[in-house]
Order: C-alpha cells, then structure tokens, then sequence
C-alpha cells in the first residue's frame, strides 16, 4: 500500500471501542498460530440484528456472533486481549501478522462495486485520505474479506441446519461450534488449490447485490467455495445438500459482520 498508514502514530484506541466480529476463518488463524485455546481467542455474543453469520448454541435458540475477546470482559472500553500497550500512550497489535479481516479492512468497507471509508469511525478527521481509497491494495483487500465472510456463511448455515434437526433444547457449550470451526477450517485449509469436480454455474451478479467486487474473481472464487462445501459435507455426511449460499444472501462488509461493533452500542 502506497500511502502513509495513519495508525503507526494513532493513539485514539479502536482496539478499545469495538467489539471485533470474526469469521471462523479469523479464528483458526489465531488458534492455529498463536496456539491458544479458542476459547481464550473469541466469545459467542447474542446478535442484536440476525445476519448470515448468525451461529446457534441451541436448537431454537437466539443467534450469536462470533467476537474477540477482550482483556477483562466483552465491556464497552475494555482493550482487545492482543493489544500490547506502552508505557509511553502509544500500543501496537500483538497478533497483527494474524489479525482478524475486520482489522485488516478498517475503516474502509465494502458494499457492491463500491469501496469506501466507514461513516462512524474513531480515527483521526482527515487522517485517511482519498489517496488510501485508490490504492488497489485495498481494493484487493477489500475482495478477499468478502470472499472468506461468504465461506463463513457457508460454514455456520451448516452447522444451524444441523443443529436444528439433532440438537438439544438446551445450549451446547461454545467450545463445541470453535471445534467444529477449526475441523472445517482444517479441512478447507488442506483443499487442493485447484481440484478437477465440476463448478457450479457462475452467479450473475446483477441478480446479486453486493457481490460484484468478488465476482471479479470469477473461478478461483468458486473453487474455493466448492472447497468450503466439500469439508462442511464431509463433517455433517448425513444432512441433505443446501442450496449454495449465495442464493439466499447479499455480501458487503457494509451489510454484515465483515465491519466493527460499536461497544455498548
């Protein structure tokens, strides 16, 4: 990315003002790397608005998000567990190779062909610039969030069809969807790159809001999302197959947990 980024010197604290949204993709990528528990990693947090990263804990319960911990509770203010803080004011991320994507895209968003800076937004007033926004870094970014939050719908649209044809009335415990998380990412993660089953019919995207900038990337996205089905299947053998998932949904960080949580919102 080209131009200046204005967090080196910001001192202002969106690792305190959030409550970050993950993806299981997010969190397999800290579990795996940090080789921490995942429940020492993120929380389940009851969705004040349903979105189809919505996971269930029981069969005819409410729907959660999937957030990062933070140090001393999930409480508005509270610092991200992972932020390293200097005596001097200043702090850093202490996992920001694996940082969550909703990190990573902050503050931008994205909403159809559209790629922008989010309306409500701690940062400095000015200290993002146009110049940022044109940068095809972010833009690239902004393709590959969108890509790993539609696999997450994918994933957690799985496990409430299961959930809600064998579970109990009674809550299963969070440990038991962050193993499912990191089984399916497992198996994702070990997919050929670019296997021989036949693809899905291309979705139009005019049909689809909100889909068009990952749809530039035409088969490799399907690929990829064939291989998200395939481990999903593979887990769960004897639920029938779902319709694809772009059928039933609109993408954009903009519209879904791809973004920040305002805390105590």
């Amino acid at each position: 990315m080209s131009a200046a980024i204005p967090c080196t010197s910001c001192v202002i604290g969106c690792c305190r003002a959030y409550w970050v949204p993950l993806t299981g993709f997010d969190l397999w990528r800290l579990v795996r790397a940090q080789a921490l528990p995942p429940a020492e990693v993120a929380a389940p947090m009851v969705q004040e608005k349903e979105t189809p990263a919505g996971f269930l804990l029981a069969a005819e319960g409410p729907l959660h998000h999937l957030v990062l911990h933070k140090r001393g509770g999930l409480l508005p203010g509270h610092a991200c567990s992972f932020l390293v803080e200097f005596p001097n004011g200043h702090s850093r991320c202490g996992v920001y190779r694996d940082r969550p994507d909703a990190c990573r895209l902050y503050p931008f968003e994205t909403e159809g062909r559209r790629m922008g800076l989010r309306a409500r937004t701690v940062c400095p007033p000015g200290g993002w610039t146009a110049e940022h926004l044109a940068d095809p870094a972010w833009r690239a970014l902004g393709i590959e969030v969108d890509r790993q939050l539609l696999a997450y719908y994918e994933v957690v649209h799985r496990w409430n069809v299961w959930l809600r044809a064998t579970g109990p009335r009674e809550p299963v415990p969070f440990t038991l969807y962050a193993a499912y998380l990191l089984e399916a990412y497992d198996r994702i993660s070990r997919a050929p790159a670019d296997g021989a089953e036949p693809l899905p019919p291309m979705p139009d995207a005019r049909a689809l809001p909100g889909f068009e900038l990952l749809l530039t990337e035409g088969e490799r996205w399907l690929r990829h999302h064939v291989a998200v089905r395939r481990a999903v299947d593979a887990i769960f053998p004897l639920l029938e197959p779902l319709p694809w998932i772009w059928e039933s949904v609109t993408l954009g960080s903009a519209a879904a947990d791809g973004g920040h949580i305002p805390a105590g919102a």
